[in-house]
């Protein structure tokens, strides 16, 4: 963040605010205790950020290798740590035709070799793009429906509906205060935009410089706010809520405000501007403390509370069956053990079988890949279940099914659960022997129906 920064600012305080506001930011902190990709990711996209500043700045000729080579190398780290990086990548190619509509001196600046250095910078992480897409995220750029409220839903709401949900619920996921009413959310974060863009313009406009435009980080945040809109309503990308979805949001928010509020210090006397330093670092703190989270201490492993119930309630279990999400819940409580890939299910290639072993003992599990998060209140449940085993034949099993709740969804009822997940086993063809449904998901042991003995 500060080397970032570094690039653009003319106070020298900037970039340690900047960094300051970063690592107690209570978003980040969160993001930082959630899963490491997130933050590697915002550590390679900073990097690829610094390098960005240089290459769409005119370099001298000793630079421009150098420059295109760290942009291309970060930026195609970025991509294989996290999709997200794909957005920066299209806000970053759209970045200098925006930032030389807004600025003549900028446009007066970038030449035909620079557009050509910028080009070339770019090959090698589009081409990573292109072939992560092709072989592994195709399938999964659609409405996945446990972040279905952060599509458009057409035939419910208009696309300004959309948009002004979208827009609040991301102020609220990042501000440290109240707006108060989504309306007044979504103006806020537009008002927010509009002031970062305008002070750097205003300020890249009066004052001559050889390097990228201080407007630089606000033009992309602008950029992936847009591009995010418009994947959210063509259904490819989920806009306005969870983190892990619009981490960089928070990144380039921060880079804008603070290249902004560098701005504004230039400006001031120096009275005024250490007032001004003071009250942003007296700010910063008292977000971070008033927004602290105990349970980013030290605290027990994510889902151990699930473990030591589903290990108390289920003991010697040799089969377990697991979902997308609940793939990642086991892996969390199991990742020192001896993970062995066994291949697929037979007849079901997005079905994956291991074998873990840990603590003396060895589970078979099973994980259903096409599946985020199992319903056992539907039918299509057990039939999956039915169908695919660790070792392709009849026999005992368990399903392991954390559920990863909706903001604002209705918890299931657990009375209702326990009385139709027997009855729709059985449509499966599976008996029941022993069903856990507690607040947050359900654990179930089962029986395979014995196989028909083969015809005389």
């Amino acid at each position: 963040m500060a080397s970032v920064l570094a690039g653009i600012a003319v106070r020298r305080e900037t970039p340690l605010l900047g960094a300051l506001a970063l690592a107690l930011s209570p978003s980040a902190i969160a993001l930082s205790g959630v899963a490491e990709s997130y933050m590697l990711c915002t550590a390679f996209v900073l990097a690829a950020t610094r390098a960005y500043l240089d290459l769409i700045a005119p370099a001298p000729p000793e630079k421009r290798v150098r420059t295109a080579a760290a942009f291309s190398l970060w930026a195609s780290l970025a991509l294989l740590t996290h999709y997200a990086a794909g957005l920066f990548l299209l806000a970053a190619a759209a970045a200098p035709f925006v930032l030389a509509a807004l600025e003549p001196g900028y446009r007066r600046r970038w030449t035909r070799s620079s557009a050509t250095r910028a080009a070339a910078a770019f090959l090698v992480p589009l081409l990573i793009a292109a072939a992560l897409f092709h072989f592994l995220a195709r399938a999964w750029v659609h409405r996945l429906s446990h972040v279905a409220d952060f599509y458009f839903a057409p035939g419910r709401e208009t696309i300004p509906a959309y948009l002004g949900r979208a827009l609040a619920g991301t102020f609220v996921l990042f501000s440290p205060v109240s707006a108060g009413s989504p309306r007044a959310a979504a103006a806020a974060l537009l008002a927010f935009l509009a002031a970062v863009v305008a002070i750097a313009v205003r300020a890249d406009r009066t004052r001559a410089g050889s390097g990228a435009p201080a407007a630089t980080p606000a033009v992309l945040l602008v950029l992936l706010v847009v591009i995010e809109a418009a994947a959210g309503i063509a259904g490819r990308y989920p806009f306005g809520g969870g983190m892990r979805h619009q981490f960089l949001l928070l990144l380039f928010a921060l880079l804008a405000g603070a290249a902004a509020f560098d701005r504004v210090l230039a400006g001031q006397p120096r009275g005024i501007r250490n007032a001004l330093v003071a009250l942003a670092v007296a700010a910063i703190g008292a977000n971070g403390w008033a927004h602290r989270d105990p349970r980013w201490r030290p605290r027990p492993e994510p889902f151990a509370a699930e473990r030591e119930r589903f290990e108390r309630d289920f003991p010697g279990v040799a089969e377990v069956h697991v979902d997308q999400f609940n793939l990642v819940a086991f892996f969390a409580q199991h990742h020192d053990g001896d993970w062995r890939f066994l291949g697929t299910a037979g007849g079901h290639p997005s079905v994956e079988r291991y074998r873990v072993s840990t603590s003396g003992r060895t589970i078979d599990l099973v994980a259903h890949r096409d599946v985020w998060n199992f319903d056992p209140s539907s039918p299509a449940t057990w039939a999956a279940l039915a169908g695919t085993s660790a070792a392709g034949v009849s026999g005992d099993a368990t399903l392991f099914a954390i559920h990863q709740g909706v903001p604002g969804e209705p918890a299931p009822d657990p009375d209702a659960m326990r009385r139709s997940i027997p009855a729709l086993a059985a449509d499966a063809g599976l008996e029941t022997r022993k069903v856990d449904v507690f607040p947050s998901g359900v654990f179930a042991d089962f029986r395979r129906a014995a196989p028909a003995p083969p015809a005389p």
